[in-house]
């Protein structure tokens, strides 16, 4: 019997011997003297994890894409509002250089048929801010959908209809209506598709559209001369047809506020025969609150659409007599006059292409800080250019010196104007606040004004101050747009606190 307690006590371990007091309720193990049972517990769990359940390194998740839209995708809906942006520029340029003949036509006055230009220009300045409030709001597919049907069946009727004077200015109207709004729309796709960092190159790309129809327009005017008039309107509505139908077929709603960075709500009707289904899977952003007058009162965004006014108006000033001077002082016949407007459209390309990779590089530059405005500063040598161009263009036609001098400094006038739109446009579209179709609205509507005001006071200036004098003082215009970029280097982030700290309290408002 002594022997059995004696080797019952050696298979205890000392340990075990310390830890049988039942005041201990932390035991560091089991106490082996315990029951069956509670050596052997009922569940796995209760054993705890066992010692190779690590768990799994965490991996650093990488931050979803700007927008799901790429490569190829990206390619056509490029090339689709490049092309609708083409539409509103033509519209008006293939019309002009038919004044007199429409007169004849329509058995009207110079003064009855100048006022549908009047009336179209009017319209297409103002028109495009309803346009860029319901982009934002509604979408940028429903937008195109009914902007492009109105222009496409007011050109119909105007190729169809008897010549009517009162038709032709309903028509025009309606037509300017539906035409107004694709530049809009248009650079407000490219800020949805487009991360901020590539923002200038790829509104340089969309702004080729646009600008392609000065150069175009005149072309194409002196196509329909030669046949029927109706062909003038009868080009707008195949073109325009043909945008629309792949507009309807290929663009994907974009709009982030609807979809995200991808394709989130579908729109039945308009998206049912789309071919690109790309898939969401970010949050959307809120919607903009609907005070949209606070988006066009933000001061950056009013020295942006002031700077377009006033450059554009300098600019149509110099189109406009251009025509006139190289009729009058250097004998050119019409075809000569439309084939001189291919110089300053070819600037207009060139002058993008370059100020918005320029743009893209420098603010993406290591070690500054990333401003969006630091894209406004960069209008300061385009619009020292464009601004030196008028002045000696305007001397050089007074002093009567060979035409190719005169033409070359219609390259420089495009080149520094474009310059000047292509950066102010790629900012609209990052500037705080959102609403991009809305600001670029602002900024066409005060550039089309711009261009109105000119056309229609550049002939009596001339008359008054003489050529040189003339455009001395529409050159000299560009000294307050350099003020302006001045206060804008000045107070920006004044200005930029303030208004994002407004916006900050009109969501909490919509919230509550």
């Amino acid at each position: 019997m002594a022997s059995l307690e004696r080797s019952s006590t050696k298979s205890i371990p000392p340990a075990a011997l310390l830890h049988i007091s039942p005041l201990s309720s932390t035991p560091s193990s089991p106490d082996p003297l315990a029951s069956p049972k509670s050596l052997f517990p009922s569940s796995p769990s209760a054993l705890g994890p066992p010692k190779n359940d690590l768990p799994p390194p965490s991996r650093p998740s990488s931050p979803p894409p700007y927008s799901v839209i790429d490569g190829y995708q990206r390619v056509v809906i490029i090339i689709l509002v490049c092309a609708a942006g083409f539409l509103g520029p033509v519209a008006g340029n293939i019309y002009v250089p038919l004044l007199a003949r429409f007169q004849t036509v329509f058995n009207a006055s110079a003064v009855a048929i100048n006022g549908t230009v009047s009336a179209f220009m009017g319209v297409f300045a103002i028109a495009p801010i309803v346009w860029g409030v319901f982009a934002d709001r509604y979408g940028r597919k429903p937008s195109y959908f009914l902007s492009l049907g109105i222009f496409v069946l007011a050109s119909i009727l105007l190729a169809s209809l008897p010549p009517k004077l009162a038709t032709l200015y309903v028509l025009r109207v309606f037509q300017s209506i539906g035409a107004s709004a694709v530049m809009s729309i248009g650079a407000a796709t490219m800020a949805d598709i487009i991360e901020p960092r590539l923002r200038g190159t790829y509104i340089a790309y969309f702004m080729l559209g646009p600008q392609s129809g000065p150069i175009l327009g005149p072309i194409l005017s002196l196509v329909a001369s030669n046949g029927n008039w109706r062909w003038v309107f009868g080009i707008l509505a195949i073109a325009g047809g043909i945008i629309y139908i792949s507009i309807i077929v290929w663009l994907p709603e974009t709009n982030r506020s609807i979809v995200g960075n991808g394709y989130g709500i579908r729109i039945k009707l308009l998206n049912r025969i789309e071919l690109f289904h790309p898939a969401s899977f970010t949050d959307r952003p809120p919607q903009p609150p609907k005070q949209f007058l606070r988006a066009i009162t933000y001061p950056p965004v009013l020295i942006c659409a002031l700077i377009s006014g006033l450059l554009f108006a300098s600019f149509y000033g110099v189109m406009v007599k251009t025509a006139f001077v190289l009729r009058d002082v250097y004998g050119f016949n019409t075809l000569q006059v439309s084939l001189s407007y291919l110089c300053p459209g070819a600037s207009l390309m060139i002058g993008s292409i370059s100020s918005g990779r320029i743009s893209d590089r420098i603010q993406a530059k290591k070690g500054q800080e990333h401003l969006h405005e630091k894209r406004l500063i960069l209008t300061v040598p385009g619009l020292v250019l464009q601004m030196c161009a008028v002045i000696s263009w305007g001397w050089l036609v007074h002093l009567r010196v060979h035409v190719a001098t005169v033409i070359m400094f219609l390259f420089f006038v495009g080149f520094g104007t474009t310059w000047v739109l292509t950066i102010c446009t790629a900012y609209l579209t990052q500037c705080a606040g959102g609403r991009p179709a809305t600001k670029v609205a602002l900024a066409n509507a005060f550039r089309n004004a711009g261009a109105a005001i000119a056309a229609a006071v550049i002939e009596p200036l001339v008359r008054i101050m003489g050529l040189s004098w003339c455009f001395t003082g529409l050159g000299l215009t560009g000294l307050i747009s350099l003020a302006m970029i001045a206060a804008l280097a000045k107070w920006r982030k004044t200005w930029k606190e303030k208004f994002e700290l407004a916006e900050r309290r009109a969501q909490i408002s919509m919230k509550t």
